[in-house]
């Protein structure tokens, strides 16, 4: 009964843990507010890393790794547009081809998946920059599965 207790206990600190980190996430959400285009996103990116306590080398060196990052990611973000109206284009042909749609919607996954790498290849890169000692969430499996960019 009590190794019960115990392991009842221990759940719901688990829980607790969970849903605390799941409230602070909503809260830091709200705080941020919706993003609609890129430009956005840049703009508030720099008030976030302008408002921190993070000294200027770093700050300038976070900046580098994002522009190395942003050409890669354009360039893929160019290709993977390419290839949705390749999929409308294949959609609407009076000769439809299955393969050919197939194809086309399997090299589209890679290259979102390959966005998704340099994403977090950008992210990681920027963490040894700063410094900050997290999990690494790139290695988690449930993290790929439900966070595509």
């Amino acid at each position: 009964m009590k190794k019960l207790l115990s392991i009842l206990m221990v759940l719901t600190v688990a829980v607790s843990c969970a849903s605390g980190t799941k409230k602070e996430i909503q809260a830091d959400k709200a705080a941020i507010g919706t993003v609609g285009t890129e430009k956005e996103l840049v703009s508030k990116a720099q008030a976030m890393l302008k408002n921190s306590k993070i000294s200027q080398e770093k700050k300038d060196k976070f900046i580098e790794i994002a522009k190395k990052h942003r050409k890669e990611i354009a360039a893929i973000t160019a290709e993977i547009k390419q290839h949705r109206l390749l999929l409308v284009k294949t959609i609407t042909d009076e000769k439809f081809s299955n393969k050919k749609f197939n194809k086309i919607q399997k090299h589209l996954k890679k290259l979102v998946n390959k966005r998704f790498d340099v994403y977090m290849d950008q992210y990681m890169d920027a963490k040894e920059v700063l410094g900050v000692e997290l999990k690494n969430v790139y290695d988690d499996p449930w993290f790929e599965t439900h966070h595509r960019f």
